[in-house]
């Protein structure tokens, strides 16, 4: 692969251009390369960084923050960055993006310059390809870059041996341009100065700080009215990962509380006998119940069921396998049952063969 030296020396084409794609795996410097175009684009015209999660700290660097498209019509000569546009103009069963195309004609129509920057490749059809004039390619898995797209070829024209094995540095991309096809191949960059980590991962929660006017009960905090100009710690993101947290820690706690009764059968200190609630005793579907998961664990939170008991505690509806009770003569009813038939009890089972048996001789006589 040529190696063609910095992103300076391209600086006039890449000014030059309209629609810019920056194509690369996650955690490929994707987001660096971002801000490194941006940093050329504000000594030629205002730069717009679309929904960043993060407003405050990219106001401070001299970009501003448009939150919706609609803004756009009245907008002309700037730069807008979209950072993983498949979360703001997704495409649905695999149609073509028409959304994309309409912003891309309008963008060309009034001298917008937008910068998009995506970790799927697929999100680019072909139709979308040909509103296109730059291509910054980071690294990124050829095998699952899409047949005939103008990236795959991109790669083909400057592999040296095999395109399968195409690999590139967090500070170096591959680029090409539709008009100045000499000018195609490796370039370096440098990273900004302020670029840091929470530039990196806008969207982490680590870096995260809570809002000091949050309350549980202000209504503009709730997940149902968020506004686009409102961010702090209760964003709808965050409250749905809180919640994400908070499953897993319940469901890695019944995992625990279930390995101890486990190990308590094994020892011998609980046994399995036979169903609380009807009083089946066939040991392969009778389960540990737990009343309540809370710690320390101890055995008379636990009650011995069948599976068609039990599963007629955690669900509404009952056991797929849980068959209609019927009524039996006095020679074929259960000691436990009477003249009810219960499908996991063994006798009653035992009771019904019978009774089949005998209705079938009684046919052939």
């Amino acid at each position: 692969m040529v190696n063609k030296g910095n992103i300076t020396e391209i600086k006039k084409p890449i000014l030059n251009h309209k629609i810019i794609g920056i194509f690369g795996k996650v955690g490929c410097g994707k987001t660096s390369l971002i801000y490194v175009l941006g940093e050329m684009f504000k000594e030629k015209k205002e730069v717009y960084i679309f929904k960043h999660p993060k407003p405050k700290e990219v106001e401070k660097l001299g970009y501003k923050i448009l939150y919706s498209f609609e803004e756009l019509e009245d907008m002309e000569d700037i730069c807008l960055i979209i950072d993983e546009p498949q979360l703001h103009l997704p495409v649905y069963n695999g149609r073509s993006n028409d959304k994309f195309c309409k912003l891309a004609s309008l963008c060309r129509q009034r001298n917008i310059t937008l910068i998009l920057a995506t970790s799927d490749t697929r999100y680019v059809d072909k139709k979308s390809e040909s509103y296109m004039d730059g291509w910054f390619i980071k690294d990124l898995d050829y095998d699952l870059v899409k047949r005939g797209g103008v990236i795959k070829n991109i790669i083909r024209r400057n592999a040296l041996i095999d395109p399968s094995g195409f690999k590139m540095k967090k500070n170096k991309f591959l680029y090409s341009n539709t008009e100045e096809s000499n000018l195609e191949g490796k370039y370096e960059f440098e990273e900004e100065d302020f670029f840091d980590e929470s530039l990196s991962k806008a969207y982490s929660n680590k870096n995260f700080k809570k809002c000091d006017t949050y309350t549980d009960t202000d209504s503009s905090h709730d997940i149902d009215n968020i506004i686009p100009n409102v961010i702090c710690s209760a964003t709808k993101d965050e409250i749905q990962h809180q919640n994400r947290i908070e499953k897993t820690i319940e469901n890695l706690f019944k995992k625990k509380c279930n390995d101890w009764v486990t190990k308590q059968i094994r020892k011998g200190n609980f046994k399995l006998e036979k169903c609380e609630e009807c009083g089946c005793e066939d040991i392969n579907i009778l389960i540990p119940h737990h009343k309540q998961y809370t710690s320390p664990f101890t055995l008379k939170d636990i009650k011995v069921l069948c599976r068609s008991c039990h599963n007629s505690v955690h669900y509404t509806k009952p056991y797929k396998n849980k068959q209609k009770v019927i009524k039996v003569e006095k020679d074929y009813r259960c000691s436990k049952h009477g003249e009810e038939v219960i499908p996991n009890c063994k006798e009653c089972c035992a009771n019904i063969k019978r009774l089949y048996k005998d209705e079938k001789k009684e046919k052939l006589k």
